[in-house]
């Protein structure tokens, strides 16, 4: 009987210890999680039985949007200061690559004024700008988040997000999907913290996809993950629908990083001649672990010298890398991704092709071939082919292959 009273407590240890409660610092940051979620999600707050204030949100008032667009103004002559500041510390330095990047977020910057300039002139011509009255607030609903007890936020919060994954067009029970909160940081530093909070650090960061919704408006207005530890990169939908690529770093990546600041000016130049939107780069994203379906042995050594920029090493190595993975995206589809890199005729060229599963049967596929030519040590000359096809279920009728035409620029160093 002793015995048996003694397993029986061996089997239940594991049991109390997962029932351990909250810390006061852990329920009161759950708490102020949970309060985010609600703040910024329609959708969370019905998850949760809580009841809006009646009042239109600022997408529907002119006066709001207003008000939002003067502020974001503000902001952004503060940042166009901050980044000139920079710019000219960068040229001091002779560090031309930082030069060339904090360029490119001015010239971005410049554009989202002019929109937001034009939308605010439009509002104000309109007429449309008379002071809204007071709002009717609703009687609150739900629970009252401050008095909720500790053990009881963990399945709010499941709610909330499983209702914030829905809104932003994901799977719910993708765990590996993180609605953000809005990023309010004026600072690399300060955004990369953002973000490190957000999505976590180390190699589970690697495995989570970030859906950022900054105007609380149910829309992905960005995209974030985590390309090596203690790196967070960010995709952002401008005002002209072109993306914008940044890099936060929050510690001093290792040598042998998979991604550095020469591939993020390659990728970025990349997304936006090729004028793609975070419709087209979101369901290609990986969410969770990458399953290796194969790889040859010159892949890695010919893909560190593509994402470094060094065409050249490329073409004389003559050879050719294959690498073939396959991982889930954010939807909770099947990708399967086949990446192969081969030196030929005066050119890196990197072939990319995409399968998407889709839950009816057919399959989205997708296909881009990218040659890098070097023109001269300063200037490398691209050639970007892309094309697309569905395969329909059985039975169904494939429609022909939509092919893009070639799009042709060059990179600068």
């Amino acid at each position: 009987m002793t015995s048996l009273r003694v397993a029986l407590l061996l089997l239940a240890l594991p049991l109390l210890a997962g029932a351990q409660p909250l810390s006061p610092a852990e329920c009161r940051a759950l708490r102020d999680r949970l309060g985010e979620h609600v703040r910024v999600s329609e959708a969370a707050r019905r998850a949760l039985g809580i009841t809006a204030a009646a009042a239109p949100s600022a997408a529907q008032d002119p006066a709001s949007r207003a008000e939002t667009i003067r502020a974001r103004l503000a902001q952004i002559r503060e940042e166009r200061g901050r980044l000139e500041d920079e710019k000219v510390g960068a040229i001091i330095k002779l560090d031309f690559v930082r030069v060339a990047r904090i360029q490119e977020r001015i010239e971005g910057l410049e554009q989202e004024r002019r929109t937001l300039e034009a939308e605010l002139a439009g509002l104000e011509q309109g007429g449309r700008l008379a002071r809204p009255g007071p709002s009717r607030v609703a009687p609150s609903a739900g629970p009252d988040l401050a008095r909720v007890p500790c053990q009881d936020l963990p399945a709010l919060e499941d709610k909330a997000l499983r209702a914030r994954r829905r809104e932003l067009g994901g799977a719910e029970g993708q765990a590996g999907v993180v609605p953000l909160f809005p990023l309010r940081g004026q600072t690399d530093r300060d955004v990369g913290v953002e973000l490190a909070s957000q999505l976590g650090a180390g190699a589970d960061a690697r495995q989570r996809l970030g859906l950022l919704d900054q105007d609380g408006n149910a829309q992905v207005d960005g995209v974030a993950d985590s390309p090596a530890a203690g790196m967070y990169r960010l995709y952002r939908q401008r005002g002209d629908g072109s993306l914008a690529l940044d890099l936060f770093v929050t510690a001093p990546p290792p040598a042998d990083a998979p991604y550095g600041e020469a591939a993020r000016r390659i990728e970025e130049a990349l997304l936006r001649q090729t004028r793609r939107r975070l419709g087209d780069l979101l369901p290609l994203r990986p969410v969770g672990p990458i399953k290796l379906l194969g790889e040859t042995g010159e892949y890695s050594r010919l893909r560190g010298f593509v994402d470094s920029g060094q065409f050249d090493q490329v073409i004389q190595a003559g050879g050719v890398g294959a690498r073939s993975v396959e991982f889930q995206n954010y939807r909770g589809e099947t990708v399967r991704l086949l990446e192969v890199i081969a030196g030929t005729a005066g050119a890196a060229q990197l072939r990319t092709s995409t399968t998407i599963a889709r839950p009816d049967g057919a399959e989205q596929w997708e296909e881009t071939v990218t040659r890098f030519r070097p023109a001269s040590f300063w200037r490398t000359d691209v050639e970007v082919d892309q094309s697309r096809e569905l395969k329909p279920a059985p039975g169904g009728l494939a429609p022909p292959r939509a092919t893009a035409p070639t799009v042709r620029f060059s990179l600068e160093r």
